[in-house]
């Protein structure tokens, strides 16, 4: 006697649980021109972004878009911003700019999208 197990799915498990869909309230992060844009720490501790101003000495002058503040980053410490084509990246391992800030903004916007599933490339 043979069992047969029926499975009705939309879609299937890939695209449920591991592929990005930007939800409707999806904004990409623009970019100003042909200049980076950055990660920067707030007065309050959270990351947020920041668009190039300058650069004098080893020193890039940022602008914060939410606070509009001048920020001064040691150009080896500034962490940089992931092209949109990234966002929702699947393997936050194959991220380019690999920084904290960067995984945090990549799960944010895969959960936002009920796309809880994420790979962090060690397995």
């Amino acid at each position: 006697r043979k069992r047969v197990i029926s499975m009705d799915y939309s879609r299937n498990d890939y695209d449920q649980y591991l592929k990005y869909h930007p939800n409707e309230e999806y904004q990409p992060i623009e970019r100003d021109g042909d200049h980076p844009v950055y990660w920067i720490i707030d007065a309050e501790g959270a990351y947020n972004v920041a668009d190039f101003v300058g650069e004098s000495d080893g020193v890039l002058v940022l602008k914060g878009r939410n606070d509009g503040l001048e920020y001064k980053i040691e150009e080896h410490e500034a962490q940089p911003v992931n092209s949109t084509k990234q966002d929702g990246t699947e393997d936050c391992a194959l991220l380019y700019e690999l920084s904290e800030p960067s995984v945090l903004h990549n799960l944010k916007l895969r959960y936002s999208s009920k796309v809880i599933y994420t790979y962090s490339g060690l397995f």
